[in-house]
């Protein structure tokens, strides 16, 4: 009936959140990270304006690093996190200990994957308070505090998915953060420069409305986490005085939703035994259909 116990009755969930959490260093991690976060806040606010509070636009600009900067952290965290879920039981020759609990491959996938982000969710709800803390100065509606919350729940969720998807696919846990770093390093860095491309060629070629952008080039503005966060502040115009034919916010929060759950799909594939007894199956049927080979 009451499927919440039964999620946090996983014995792999309990063992992962447990390590995770019982470490003394973790209380001290929180702090550490408020405390950096709230200088930045403060010493802004006072060098910003000594004498009155601060007016609404550098108050919007506050929010708006704030939020880029939280979003460059957790793209530096999240992979490093995730990148050696699988791996590292492979490392430790526990993994096929781990395959014959009384789970399947996808509890498994999603017991680690959620293990995996609850300490970087717990960071951005902790920060919460910090975020109201520049509301009250004026300048950042709700709506956008919650967008922004969002937005960076949405990148959590796909950013561990990929490292756990990556961990499924690379044996060792050094290559497999490689891997996730540079398939984050493509997101971040490469989607820019094909949107450069892609604006050269239409200016110079295929450009039929001066009122719009080209279609592939909001497409890739539209799988990207920074040019999507900075939509929120800044609305369809982006400051370029062209229109948006695509909601690019939504547009990131959908398709990356999507391919969380095609990335944990996919790592449960790839992890589930019965895969590789299929495969296994078929060779060997194969192999009987072709018989033994002529010696002449």
């Amino acid at each position: 009936m009451n499927r919440w116990p039964q999620v946090w009755d996983d014995p792999v969930l309990n063992k992962e959140v447990r390590q995770r959490m019982r470490f003394s260093r973790t209380p001290w991690i929180v702090f550490l990270y408020l405390g950096i976060m709230g200088f930045l806040i403060f010493t802004y606010m006072f060098l910003m304006e000594k004498e009155q509070f601060l007016n609404s636009e550098e108050n919007r600009f506050l929010f708006m690093g704030l939020a880029l900067i939280h979003l460059m952290i957790l793209a530096f965290v999240v992979p490093g996190l995730t990148a050696g879920t699988i791996s590292g039981e492979r490392e430790r020759q526990t993994l096929s200990v781990l395959l014959t609990l009384p789970l399947s491959s996808s509890g498994i996938i999603f017991s680690k994957w959620l293990a995996s982000i609850a300490f970087v969710i717990l960071l951005i709800v902790a920060s919460l308070p910090l975020y109201a803390s520049v509301f009250l100065f004026g300048g950042v509606s709700p709506g956008e505090i919650l967008y922004t919350f969002v937005h960076l729940l949405i990148t959590v969720c796909f950013l561990g998915a990929l490292g756990v998807f990556v961990s499924t696919q690379i044996r060792r846990t050094g290559p497999a953060m490689v891997t996730a770093y540079v398939a984050v390093a493509m997101i971040l860095v490469g989607i820019p420069v094909l949107m450069f491309f892609i604006a050269l060629l239409y200016d110079r070629f295929l450009w039929d409305s001066p009122h719009h952008l080209p279609l592939p080039f909001e497409l890739l503005a539209g799988l990207h986490p920074v040019i999507t966060q900075l939509a929120v502040f800044f609305g369809e115009h982006m400051g370029l005085g062209l229109q948006w034919r695509i909601d690019i916010y939504w547009m990131y929060v959908s398709a990356y939703a999507l391919l969380t759950v095609g990335l944990l799909v996919a790592a449960s594939y790839f992890l589930s035994p019965a895969r590789w007894k299929k495969w296994s199956f078929f060779s060997s049927r194969s192999s009987l259909k072709k018989g033994p080979k002529d010696p002449g």
